[in-house]
């Protein structure tokens, strides 16, 4: 079940203002753990961890070989 992903602004900043460029490793390796979060059959994957975040909760998952974590929700659409 493809999704479509709706990133936020907070998100390209926060890479910006960490000095992550778009040909940056952490980028392309973010970018990848997007799309596999796309891809994913079910929602929150076997390694994502739930927490609180306003309003609500969100799970979290980590960008591999990188100190980055990725926050996301979905629902049944």
């Amino acid at each position: 079940m493809a999704r479509i992903p709706k990133l936020s602004s907070t998100l390209t900043r926060s890479l910006g203002a960490l000095g992550h460029a778009q040909a940056s490793a952490v980028a392309k390796a973010t970018r990848a753990t997007i799309a596999a979060l796309a891809q994913e059959d079910h929602l929150p994957g076997v390694g994502d961890d739930a927490t609180r975040f306003a309003p609500g909760r969100a799970f979290v998952r980590r960008v591999r070989g990188h100190n980055v974590w990725l926050f996301y929700r979905f629902d049944a659409a």
